[in-house]
């Protein structure tokens, strides 16, 4: 009799266990879905913005290997390549000029349509670099 009592109690404790796996299994299957789109988005908007980062680069290499004499000429016209506006949506890029120190420095920007609006990428570079005097270098 013992023996017949103790299996009731193993048999409740059973139905337990199944009703609880299938709780956790239901949880799991709910949010595998989502967890897939939201690291689709996230690796496609990293590839993105290699995308930018790169371009922007490529671009500061181009303008840097140019006469820098002119550089509203320069920057008049910045092209987007075909690839980038089929790759990034309502791509547009910047490029402001300014004098300082070390010569003309150029800040490029581009900025494409991305989820929650986030600031451009930006790249900055020197197209005409031209390194101070040392003091030493100017009384030889």
């Amino acid at each position: 009799m013992i023996r017949f009592l103790n299996h009731k109690n193993r048999a409740g404790v059973v139905q337990i266990e199944v009703v609880v796996a299938g709780i956790l299994l239901f949880a799991l299957i709910s949010i595998v879905p989502s967890l897939g789109y939201h690291l689709n988005r996230i690796q496609k908007e990293s590839l993105q913005y290699q995308i930018a980062v790169q371009t922007l680069a490529n671009e500061l290499d181009r303008l840097r290997a140019l006469d820098p004499s002119d550089p509203s000429r320069l920057l008049q016209n910045l092209p987007l390549p075909s690839y980038i506006s089929d790759r990034l949506p309502n791509a547009t890029m910047r490029a402001v000029t300014m004098h300082d120190a070390l010569g003309l420095r150029v800040q490029l920007s581009m900025q494409w349509e991305r989820v929650g609006n986030p600031p451009p990428v930006e790249m900055v570079g020197w197209l005409d670099a031209r390194p101070k005097p040392s003091a030493r270098e100017d009384s030889q």
